[in-house]
């Protein structure tokens, strides 16, 4: 039998000077960087308008190890309790 096809939907979320990206789809939530410190309400903001929270974060991919897409990444860790 054929796999039916997924469909999910990016977010661009701007967390102060920085851009993450929520990847949602009906049974996955992916957080693409984690912007800088400092501006967590603004991820908390983009998530609710969103109806999520923190503690839905499946998976959290870092692009790159700057300081503006790894920012809350220990933080978020912590929160949504993500291995």
């Amino acid at each position: 039998m054929a796999e039916q096809s997924k469909t999910y939907n990016i977010t661009p979320i701007h967390i102060g000077k920085s851009n993450a990206y929520l990847v949602t789809g009906s049974d996955l939530v992916i957080l693409v960087d984690t912007g800088c410190s400092g501006n967590l309400s603004l991820l908390e903001q983009a998530l609710d308008q969103n109806n999520l929270q923190i503690t839905d974060i499946d998976y959290i991919i870092v692009t790159h190890s700057h300081y503006d897409h790894v920012g809350h990444l220990a933080e978020i860790k912590e929160k949504s309790g993500i291995k």
